[in-house]
């Protein structure tokens, strides 16, 4: 009989765990267009002095077709605002040096261009389609980028046929060791984990945080490996929060879907994991979609 009792119970716990644990699948159709508003809020503080910088831009997601992996979408990027403020007056926070940061950060956005995506049955990212223009596109923004650093014009830097030649197989070495498919996601979309929620089956404890936060963020939070979750709602309508913290940095984030599409999000980091307390980082991100 205690057999029995033993066998139930455990049949009893599975299901409760089973019943706690939604997959988030967004409700997609071809010929879809959805538009986001991404800021990046980010603060450096060292003793009295500190630097604060925020950047604005909107991501522009097209559902273009189906086929028999999943659907197949197309993302672009354009920017908005870029501000930044220094109390530090030996920093080169100059209003030359700022403008120059918007226009770099504006042409190598659009540089960029548009990516092209396989999901999954699940609507996860599977591989970028057009991953060798994207790439190609990264070298001409950083092409650009050089440039504008030189005060030359690209054409003046194209026509150095030695140097250029440099760059170029400096630049393709780089991209292909750190802008992996991954990277260039997290990139496209503000590292607010766009998809990171989208066809896991989550379990309302916890989650490995390599799954929600991009390496850059994962590199300033050593200390972080899983997350504390809780999913309010359902597969459809539901909000996800989560939250972790070692003595040097925390994080806590809060987002949104709406028939599996995200609507809102925030993802905040604070560490001084790098510094012994001498620097703090305080980043967030937050995105909306506005149509």
């Amino acid at each position: 009989m205690k057999r029995i009792f033993s066998i139930l119970a455990t049949i009893a716990i599975c299901l409760t765990c089973h019943a706690e644990t939604i997959t988030i699948i967004p409700e997609y159709h071809v010929g879809d267009t959805l538009k986001y508003r991404i800021k990046t809020n980010v603060r450096v503080d060292h003793g009295l002095d500190s630097l604060v910088y925020s950047l604005e831009f909107f991501p522009r997601m097209v559902i273009e077709s189906r086929n028999d992996i999943g659907f197949v979408i197309s993302t672009s990027t354009t920017v908005g605002d870029f501000n930044a403020e220094c109390s530090d007056p030996e920093a080169n926070c100059s209003p030359d040096f700022l403008s120059m940061r918007e226009i770099v950060v504006s042409e190598f956005t659009d540089s960029v261009g548009f990516l092209e995506i396989q999901l999954d049955s699940v609507c996860r990212p599977m591989s970028i389609l057009n991953i060798d223009e994207v790439k190609e596109r990264y070298v001409q923004g950083f092409l650009k980028m050089a440039a504008k650093q030189a005060d030359i014009t690209l054409e003046e830097l194209m026509a150095q046929e030695e140097r250029i030649n440099e760059l170029r197989h400096y630049l393709t070495s780089v991209i292909d060791s750190i802008y992996s498919p991954r990277h260039i996601l997290d990139e496209q979309f503000g590292y607010t984990a766009y998809f990171s929620f989208i066809g896991e089956p989550l379990n309302f404890s916890k989650i490995i945080a390599s799954k929600v936060l991009a390496p850059k963020i994962m590199f300033l939070t050593p200390g972080i490996h899983s997350l504390d979750i809780h999913v309010s709602g359902n597969s459809g309508n539901c909000t996800v929060e989560t939250q972790g913290a070692t003595d040097k940095s925390s994080v806590s984030g809060r987002w949104t879907f709406h028939s599996g599409i995200p609507v809102t999000g925030i993802l905040h980091i604070k560490t001084a994991e790098w510094s012994d307390g001498a620097d703090t980082f305080t980043i967030t991100y937050t995105i909306d979609k506005i149509q």
